[in-house]
C-alpha cells in the first residue's frame, strides 16, 4: 500500500492510484504532489493602487488600502480623500463616486466656495 508510509503532508489525503503509486488530495491552502507547497494568496498581487496584501486563512487575503482608497482590492476611490470642500465644509461621498459638500453657515456653492 503506497499510502502506508503517510506520503502526503499537511493533512493531505492519500489515494492509491492502482499502479503502485499514489495521489494526494490537498486541503486549502496546500498544493503539490505531496501537498508540500503552500499557495500564497498574495502572489497575484490582488491589491490595487498601492494596497498591501496580507494572507488570511486558507487562500483568503485582506488588502490594507492607502488613504483615499477602499474596497476588497483597494479599487474604490474615496472622492473626499483630498478634502475638496472649502471653508470648513464637510465632504459626504455619494453612491455614484462623487460627493456633496455640507457647508458651514454663511457659505454656499458646490464646494462651499461662495
Amino acid at each position: 500500500d503506497p499510502c502506508a508510509v503517510n506520503a502526503c503532508l499537511n493533512g493531505g489525503q492519500c489515494m492509491p492510484n492502482g499502479i503502485g503509486g499514489f495521489t494526494c488530495i490537498c486541503p486549502n491552502p496546500y498544493t503539490g504532489q505531496r501537498c508540500e507547497d503552500r499557495i500564497d494568496p498574495c502572489a497575484s498581487q490582488p491589491c490595487r493602487n498601492g494596497g498591501t496584501c496580507r494572507p488570511g486563512n486558507g487562500n483568503s487575503y485582506q488588502c490594507i488600502c492607502p488613504l483615499g482608497y477602499s474596497g476588497s482590492d483597494c479599487s474604490t476611490r474615496d472622492p473626499c480623500a483630498d478634502n475638496p470642500c472649502l471653508n470648513g465644509g464637510a465632504c459626504v461621498p455619494n453612491a455614484f463616486g462623487g460627493f456633496t459638500c455640507q457647508c458651514q453657515p454663511g457659505f454656499s456653492g458646490q464646494r462651499c466656495e461662495d
